[in-house]
């Protein structure tokens, strides 16, 4: 008979460690498991993903758990320095060490299927060491994240290349590639490209890189700080009065709606925010670097605006000038597509053929799990993305109540299709995906009575270690209420009862689907440029996201005391220390 654990969490990055660790601090003597398909914990930052010099896009004080600091003294990184990716897989290491968790984690165990069964558990096939096991258990939290599985494209005579064919994900063990290739040829433009791009050059190796004519263009390369005040780049989108320049249905959560209505709702509130936004853009992220020569205007984002990043951020975090590597020729920029590809050749569509030793592919990724949910029907109602399938009818009116409720999103600033989708009288255009349909992010509708199942990781957002805190605590919530399955594995630390309810999740089946439906429709608008007709994306939308959650739980959204501070200091981890702790006595007197 299979052993029954309470929990399995499928992944151990950001968002599976704190998912697990979050779940025993309410209930310790709760049987945790947690499966992860590589050889060490970190996700991303794991220990065999780590490549030469690569460093975070966040400081130093703002990738780190609020009950774990990443400290100047234990991991020698210095307070707003950007953290090299060798330290983040220490952090994390020490993170499950000091948390107990080493001994709860199956490290090379790679999930091949996860069934429903009838009484209500979930049973993992997996594989451990090529050794087929199963695991049985009354919830499930996948964590596996947006970019565990990389997706290579199928380009014509790629069987005759006769060179490495590498994901940027598989650079991390190309250490004889980086000393003998003397021309690399590195497709895409998200951070990964960046990095590769310059890891090869910095090694003295000339590079050619391709931006395809057909992408998203390159992520915007952004100083750590701008304005001239210095401002920290991380802390202005964190700050709660830039969210209020934002459209966000959930950006009322914080108390304050009638000042986002203000900023979105009338004309007076539209024109400042326009303006504000002109003024971001001048001051914040016109990098004089890009206007310097016709080879650097190449790396100009296509979204123009910072309202709608088409190809994501990157940080300028490069120890040497990134830039001098182009301006010496070493980094040669081809906006092109693909032809197709021979021996030791990269053929291009109006430009001439590239002789290289390598060819690097950065971004694409698999957004959702690689394994089947099992029966075929479960698999259905996970509201994974979908690719194909016919219009729906509800999504549409979704649509244009967004495009009318939030009228800059009508505005040539972001998206001059969206006025005149945004008309009664005006059909939307087809799209034959479809994204996430996840209650909060998190849970699929069909089983949000069900309390069993849980996605953590699953959005793009720039508070990430908070929005791990807020999420894990908001599943361990809701899989401690009644329904389902059952309680949350034995009474929690301060002996609340697993048959108390609570609000999480609660409410009836259509207005949780009218929300999924809002919040999931919303970002392919907000974002037309990125992936927000695939997944979650809350650039801007990071803090009031975290401010769902904690209204959700009961908690306090406004963590900073005084207005000033409230309205024009950014987030960070630091003001979301303890609110596991807030929730199990909140748990307690109820």
């Amino acid at each position: 008979m299979t052993e029954m654990d309470d929990l399995v969490v499928i992944g151990a990055g950001l968002y599976g460690l704190m998912a697990a660790k979050t779940y025993l601090a309410v209930h310790p003597n709760a049987a945790v498991e947690i499966l992860e398909a590589n050889h060490s914990v970190g996700g991303v930052w794991g220990r065999d993903r780590l490549c030469r010099g690569v460093k975070t896009n966040s400081i130093a004080g703002s990738y780190a758990y609020s009950d774990f600091p990443m400290s100047e003294s234990r991991f020698g990184v210095k307070w707003h320095q950007h953290v090299p990716g060798e330290v983040v897989y220490k952090y994390f290491d020490a993170f499950a060490t000091e948390f107990d968790l080493h001994r709860r984690i199956r490290l090379s165990c790679r999930v091949q299927s996860v069934e429903k069964c009838p009484d209500g558990s979930w049973s993992i096939a997996a594989v451990e060491d090529s050794r087929s096991i199963r695991i049985g258990t009354r919830r499930l939290i996948v964590a596996t994240g947006l970019a565990s599985e990389p997706v290579m494209p199928e380009y014509t005579g790629s069987s005759s290349f006769e060179r490495p064919l590498l994901h940027c994900k598989d650079l991390a063990g190309q250490h004889e590639l980086y000393h003998t290739a003397k021309a690399v040829a590195v497709v895409g433009g998200s951070k990964s490209a960046w990095d590769a791009a310059y890891q090869f050059a910095s090694l003295g190796t000339r590079v050619h890189w391709i931006l395809r004519k057909s992408g998203h263009g390159p992520a915007r390369l952004l100083p750590a700080q701008a304005t001239p005040f210095r401002l920290w780049m991380e802390k202005i989108v964190t700050t709660r009065f830039m969210t209020w320049l934002s459209p966000c249905p959930w950006g009322d959560s914080d108390g304050y709606g009638w000042i986002p209505r203000f900023f979105q709702s009338t004309t007076t509130g539209q024109w400042i925010s326009r303006h504000l936004w002109a003024w971001f853009t001048s001051t914040c992220l016109q990098d004089p670097a890009l206007v310097r020569s016709a080879e650097t205007r190449k790396l100009q984002p296509q979204a123009t605006k910072p309202f709608s990043p088409a190809g994501g951020f990157s940080a300028r975090n490069y120890p040497p000038d990134f830039f001098q590597y182009i301006d010496s020729g070493m980094i040669q920029i081809h906006t092109a597509d693909i032809d197709h590809l021979s021996a030791g050749t990269v053929h291009l569509r109006d430009e001439p053929s590239l002789d290289v030793d390598a060819l690097v592919v950065s971004g694409g990724w698999q957004h959702w799990p690689t394994f089947k949910f099992l029966p075929a029907e479960v698999h259905e109602q996970m509201g994974f993305p979908r690719t194909q399938g016919a219009r729906d009818a509800q999504a549409e009116r979704i649509d244009r109540e967004i495009l009318q409720s939030y009228h800059l999103l009508n505005n040539s600033i972001i998206n001059k299709n969206a006025a005149t989708a945004a008309e009664d009288s005006n059909p939307l255009p087809h799209r034959d995906d479809a994204p996430w349909r996840l209650y909060r992010f998190m849970v699929p509708p069909a089983f949000i009575h069900d309390r069993s199942i849980g996605f953590a990781g699953f959005v793009a957002t720039t508070l990430n270690t908070v929005c791990a805190q807020t999420q894990a605590l908001w599943l361990t919530a809701y899989f401690s209420s009644t329904g389902g399955s059952g309680g949350g594995g034995g009474s929690c630390i301060h002996g609340c009862s697993d048959a108390q309810p609570l609000p999480v999740g609660r409410g009836r089946a259509d207005q949780i689907w009218r929300d999924t439906l809002v919040h999931s429709q919303f970002p392919q608008w907000r974002y037309p440029g990125s992936f927000g007709h695939r997944f979650p994306i809350a650039f801007y939308e990071g803090l009031p996201y975290v401010d769902l959650l904690l209204k959700d739980l009961g908690l306090r959204v406004r963590r900073k005391g005084g207005v000033l501070r409230e309205w024009f200091e950014g987030y960070g981890p630091e003001d979301y220390c303890g609110i596991v702790e807030e929730w199990l006595q909140l748990s307690k007197r109820e």
